[in-house]
């Protein structure tokens, strides 16, 4: 598992990552917000690496998350499935929920409760 690092001001992300089977699972902590999500776009970057077909983002640690952070989780879901593979969020608090909703993403994103979850529903119906 690997770990990017913290931002500055009282509002810091974390990002882990790890790979389970054919997916990277990506970790995120803290404020999802502003400047910070250039460490979520870094850790997608270095998942890359891992050569995992799928990506499973685990929000259960968020805090909050704005514009900019919807906008890197869009930015990855075209980019897994142009190159075929999928994206599977899950962990979402009701206020993270609330969010997708409001703008429509809950339609387009797969959700899961958990990051098993996650990985049953890759097993099931993407492998």
């Amino acid at each position: 598992m690997s770990e990017l690092g913290r931002s500055g001001s009282g509002r810091h992300l974390e990002v882990d990552i790890s790979t389970v089977d054919n997916a990277s699972v990506l970790r995120v902590t803290g404020a999802f917000v502003g400047k910070q999500v250039a460490l979520f776009r870094r850790a997608c970057f270095q998942a890359q690496a891992d050569e995992a077909k799928h990506r499973i983002i685990d929000l259960s640690e968020v805090e909050e998350i704005d514009g900019y952070g919807m906008a890197a989780l869009v930015g990855l879901l075209a980019r897994r499935r142009r190159e075929g593979g999928e994206v599977v969020l899950c962990g979402l608090n009701p206020d993270l929920r609330s969010v997708l909703e409001a703008t429509n993403c809950d339609s387009i994103y797969r959700m899961a409760v958990s990051t098993s979850g996650a990985l049953e529903y890759l097993k099931d119906g993407k492998e």
